[in-house]
Formats: C-alpha cells, sequence, structure tokens
C-alpha cells in the first residue's frame, strides 16, 4: 500500500513540475523554463563566444481579433501560432509563451543571418495557416552582450520597429 502511495506521489511531482515550466493553453514552455535554458545558452555563448540568437514574435491586433472573434477563437490561435512556431524551428531552439500573445524563441547556435531566415519563414507559415499576421524583432549575441536581458530587450525593441513600420514583418536590432 505503501509502494503505491510512494508511487503516486512521485507521478503528481513529476506532472506539477511538468506544468510548472509549461504553458497550459498551448503547451509551450514558459517564462519559468526560458529562464533555465536561456541562462544555460547564454552563458556557453558568452564563454565559447558561439551564436545565439532570440526571436520576439507578436500577434499584430491580437486585440481587435478577441473582439470580433471572441476569447475562444483567440485561444485558438494562440494554439495555432505556437504549433507553426514549434513546428518551422529546429528541436534545439526553445519556442516560450512570454505573455499574452507575445512568444519568444531561443536559438543556439543561429546566427542574425539564421534567426532572420527562421523568423521569416515562421511569419509566412504563420500568415498561411492563420487568419492573422505577426510582427519579430531579432536580436544576437555579441562581444558587446553582457547580460541576457539584453538580448530580450533588443529584440524587443526589434519588434515595435517591425510594429511602427507597418506590421506583418521582421526586423532585425542593431548588431
Amino acid at each position: 500500500n505503501q509502494v503505491g502511495i510512494a508511487i503516486e506521489n512521485a507521478k503528481l511531482y513529476e506532472e506539477t513540475k511538468a506544468l510548472s515550466l509549461h504553458d497550459s493553453l498551448t503547451g509551450l514552455a514558459n517564462r519559468r523554463m526560458l529562464d533555465i535554458i536561456f541562462e544555460r545558452n547564454f552563458v556557453k555563448a558568452k564563454r565559447f563566444e558561439s551564436p545565439l540568437s532570440v526571436i520576439m514574435l507578436d500577434i499584430d491586433y491580437f486585440k481587435k481579433y478577441n473582439d470580433v472573434y471572441g476569447h475562444s477563437a483567440g485561444d485558438n490561435i494562440l494554439t495555432k501560432v505556437a504549433k507553426v512556431a514549434l513546428r518551422e524551428t529546429r528541436e534545439t531552439d526553445l519556442v516560450v509563451r512570454y505573455g499574452g500573445e507575445e512568444f519568444i524563441i531561443v536559438l543556439p547556435e543561429a546566427n542574425r543571418a539564421q534567426a532572420c531566415e527562421a523568423a521569416e519563414r515562421i511569419r509566412r507559415s504563420i500568415q498561411a495557416e492563420t487568419r492573422v499576421t505577426v510582427s519579430l524583432g531579432i536580436s544576437s549575441f555579441h562581444k558587446g552582450v553582457i547580460e541576457k536581458k539584453e538580448l530580450i530587450d533588443k529584440a524587443d525593441t526589434a519588434l515595435y520597429k517591425a510594429k511602427q513600420k507597418g506590421r506583418n514583418r521582421v526586423e532585425a536590432a542593431d548588431a
């Protein structure tokens, strides 16, 4: 009887751990997992001067979409965007639901050009397969980057540049 309880407790622990690291709607990694995986990749990029890029993706006019089609349809779009992003990235990349309609994709061993190619592929696929468009901002590691937060901030700035330039586009942060 006690062995059965111990096994059940172990299963519950693993389920709880998985839930604490993943977004319940999309199944993607969440910010907690981003912190863990991104830190590991950032330290590696810094130490070995290896490529590392970040894509920040935001669904264009998502609030308007929710207002017109309803929150259930909005949830469906979030799930579809997540699936497309997962399919269009490498197995070694990390796709994260960052919050609301924002996603972050960490691309280890990907330089700026490779990140731009990936972002454009994701943008085109989402537009072709859903009712929405997305804007994407990219930043890449270089010697001047001291903290991982800088990569996210620069990707966010590039994302806002994409929004300002008309949305449904990819913009890269200055090198």
